[in-house]
């Protein structure tokens, strides 16, 4: 019942070396390893052929898309409208700093929306509904935790949204979906709840002294670039 997570299928190199050492594509081999189930989530699967998306779906696995980092890196762009239509359970994620650099999942949301638009030349091609489930009530889902919708019994955890910012105007409910989709930033934030404890007010850690943690990582950067010199 323990859920596993890694990367998978991220690079046409690493389905390669896969294929040279067990004669399958990744995915092809976790199936056969017995680890590609409902508690499986695969980040990245952005070179997933016909046959690894229709595993992937009968194996009722999620997948994390990671549009920053799929680009940044030269991996390509995921399939993920089509493992949608397929019932794959997809969800977003931001991968590692230096893959994404700003962790910003609202930038995530964004980046995710416009991909398949541009691929598919289909400006309807993953709506603002669609997105904000990804990034809410699919994440939740493939976590197999009890949260990602506001609801009686659900995990208290909520992210607040300042509605005052210029950009996110004019905000109605006709407009709120794709002003978050397309115009919010990790910056509007001004609360994050998270079991019912209140991690982020103002825009600010409760729990962390932030001035000094940014002195702290600007420290720890610049001795890293130094080393890297």
């Amino acid at each position: 019942g323990t859920g596993l997570h890694l990367h998978c299928s991220e690079t046409a190199g690493a389905v390669a070396r896969t294929r040279t050492r067990t004669g399958r594509t990744p995915v092809g081999q976790l199936a056969h390893l017995g680890a590609l189930g409902s508690r499986t989530l695969l980040a990245h699967c952005v070179r997933v052929d016909e046959a690894d998306r229709a595993l992937i779906a009968a194996c009722g696995a999620s997948v994390a898309h990671c549009p920053h980092a799929n680009l940044k890196l030269g991996s390509g762009i995921a399939p993920v409208r089509d493992l949608a239509r397929r019932g794959v359970n997809v969800t977003l994620a931001t991968d590692g700093a230096k893959a994404n650099n700003r962790l910003d999942l609202f930038d995530v949301m964004k980046f995710a929306s416009l991909l398949p638009k541009g691929t598919d030349h289909d400006p309807t091609a993953l709506p603002a509904p669609a997105v904000l489930a990804m990034a809410s009530r699919n994440g939740a889902r493939a976590l197999a935790r009890d949260a990602g919708v506001i609801a009686p019994g659900r995990a208290a955890d909520l992210v607040l949204v300042r509605p005052d910012a210029l950009h996110l105007q004019p905000l109605a409910p006709a407009t709120v979906q794709t002003n978050l989709v397309h115009a919010a930033r990790g910056a509007d934030v001004a609360m994050v709840m998270v079991a019912g404890r209140i991690l982020v007010r103002d825009g600010r850690l409760t729990t962390l002294d932030q001035d000094r943690l940014v002195g702290r990582l600007r420290e720890v950067g610049l001795r890293l670039l130094g080393a890297a010199d």
